[in-house]
Formats: C-alpha cells, sequence, structure tokens
C-alpha cells in the first residue's frame, strides 16, 4: 500500500465509528515530490484539527514502517476561513514516540511558491511578486539607461522571460481581480517607462494586466 491510497475517499468518522454532525469531508492528501499538505473542511476547525490530527499519525506510522520521518521544521497549520467567530485552534500532533508536538496556526503558508493566508486574499503573495519584479526592473533598467544600451528589442525579450514569469508564475491560483493587486503590479512594472528604449513597455503591462484578468473571467 502506498502512502497515498491511505486516503482514498471514505467518509471521516468519529472515534466511536459514528458520523461527525458537522459534515466533514475526507482528509485529503496532496503530494509533490517530497512536500506534502493534508487538507480537510468542515463547519468547525475544531473539528478540522481533530481529523488532520488522525490522518497526521496514520502518515507518521506509514513513514516508520520505510524508515522514513518528517520533517519537523517544515510543519505549519492554516485555517481557511472567514466567520469572524472563528478562532485559531493549534493542533496536537501524535507522534511515534508517544510525545505530542503543538503546532500554531501560522498567518501565512507557502505551498510550491504560492503563499496561502487565512482569508485567501493572497496580499503577501503580491507582496512577494512586487518584491521581485522591482530586483528584476532595476537590472533591467541598468541595461536601458546607458546610452549604448541593449535595442528597446532585446530589453522587451528581457521582460517577457525575465520579469513576466514572475508576474505570471501560478496566477491561476492566487489571481482574484483585486484593483490594489493589479495597481502594485502594474506601479512595479512600469518602473521600466524611464527607459526611452523600451518602447513596448506599455504592450507589456497591457499584456500581463489582460491576460489575469482573463484568468479570473475562466474561474468564475
Amino acid at each position: 500500500m502506498t502512502l497515498l491510497d491511505l486516503f482514498k475517499p471514505n467518509p471521516n468518522t468519529d472515534l466511536q465509528g459514528l458520523p461527525l454532525p458537522d459534515e466533514p469531508t475526507a482528509t485529503i492528501l496532496f503530494m509533490y515530490v517530497d512536500d506534502g499538505k493534508l487538507t480537510i473542511f468542515s463547519k468547525l476547525l475544531e473539528t478540522n484539527v481533530k481529523l488532520l490530527a488522525a490522518a497526521y499519525y496514520r502518515v507518521n506510522q506509514w513513514l516508520q514502517k520505510v524508515d522514513l520521518t518528517l520533517d519537523k521544521d517544515k510543519q505549519e497549520l492554516m485555517h481557511y476561513t472567514r466567520r469572524q467567530q472563528d478562532g485559531s485552534p493549534a493542533i496536537r500532533l501524535p507522534e511515534n514516540n508517544g510525545t505530542i508536538s503543538t503546532i500554531p496556526t501560522s498567518s501565512t503558508v507557502q505551498w510550491l511558491g504560492v503563499y496561502f493566508d487565512r482569508k485567501l486574499l493572497f496580499n503577501k503573495h503580491i507582496a512577494k511578486i512586487t518584491s521581485k519584479v522591482k530586483a528584476a526592473v532595476a537590472s533591467i533598467s541598468m541595461l536601458a539607461n546607458i546610452i549604448r544600451g541593449l535595442s528597446h528589442y532585446y530589453l522587451y525579450q528581457l521582460y517577457q522571460t525575465y520579469i513576466l514569469p514572475v508576474i505570471l508564475y501560478a496566477s491561476v491560483v492566487w489571481w482574484t481581480g483585486k484593483k490594489q493587486h493589479t495597481q502594485a503590479i502594474s506601479v512595479r512594472a512600469t518602473r521600466i517607462e524611464h527607459s526611452r528604449r523600451f518602447l513596448s513597455l506599455n504592450y507589456a503591462i497591457e499584456y500581463v494586466i489582460t491576460h489575469l484578468q482573463e484568468i479570473s473571467q475562466r474561474i468564475r
């Protein structure tokens, strides 16, 4: 049996085998290379942490049988909710040696390069993007501001291959159409506008915004 086989869709039940009243989904395990993520949805966060702890124990047991261990430094907990009355219950994880590890809720968690927050606003992710774009634009601007710098064609190619991938990476996940996100990205990108050589800048920025808007429409 593989690790993923442990989490084939089955209704979650409590310790007595009775259905839980707050309608939890099955616990889902996502894997990418050596990164794993346990996910569950229900009406109560307390139920979520209870079932996640049980799933964690099953994962730990399976890993022990194949002489593998979990990286404790990468363990994080995130509750996704916008209800004001919801708290942030920590999770108590049973370890193979009989001890209990307590993991508090994180303000954001990074999964495959995307920063997720409690309300899925992605503000931190946008801040990370704009910081990377700022550094990239500064580098390209140095090439554009010299007297005999690169032509606008090569500058535009750098923009397409160096900056756009940073902006558009996983945009189908984090793009929500928020005006402040659009402004944050475009402001950083337009720093190259001072270069008289980068004649295609406006088109490049328009391409980015249009692409993101198309993603938003598809999600809806």
